[in-house]
């Protein structure tokens, strides 16, 4: 998830076949982790059956930042209150509580703009990928709205944003 970090002859037409982009989770994938870190946990018990609105409130949130919440906030919250599952209150406190391990917003934006960049195909990217881009890249990626266009406004603005070439 960070092809920034690989060294540029790896990356070398022929060497790989796909390259794959690991972008953030949306509202609704987000939801889903929530239900597959219970299900990977089956001692942890959770009176929560719809994660949306929590998922909502966790733009940019990874799994790892989500299994970290109910593992290591919400549970132990729910326990030392002496509660035997999670309830919506934990998980509040929990989401309140916790502090993702980035540098902050920019830096996200990069690793998202790389992977688009370095991906292969267009079919692999989400539905969304050109909003992606336009609210990372604002305006001048804004103003064209087709998919061939926002692939030029991609190598423009990739050119500008890597100062290696």
């Amino acid at each position: 998830n960070r092809p920034d970090l690989i060294d540029a002859n790896t990356k070398r037409p022929g060497r790989f076949s796909l390259r794959i982009p690991f972008l953030p989770p949306s509202a609704e994938e987000r939801a889903a982790i929530f239900t597959a870190m219970l299900n990977k946990y089956p001692e942890i018990k959770c009176g929560i059956k719809n994660f949306v609105p929590f998922a909502k409130k966790l733009e940019d949130y990874t799994g790892a930042d989500i299994e970290s919440i109910v593992l290591e906030f919400a549970w132990r919250h729910a326990q030392e209150a002496d509660r035997a599952a999670i309830t919506a209150r934990d998980l509040e406190w929990a989401i309140g509580d916790y502090i993702p391990q980035r540098q902050g917003r920019d830096k996200l934006d990069q690793m998202v703009w790389a992977a688009i960049k370095e991906c292969s195909s267009r079919e692999m990217l989400p539905d969304d990928w050109a909003d992606t881009i336009k609210r990372i890249h604002g305006r001048e990626a804004a103003e064209r709205t087709d998919a061939s266009a926002v692939i030029d406004a991609l190598t423009v603005m990739a050119s500008k944003a890597d100062p290696s070439g």
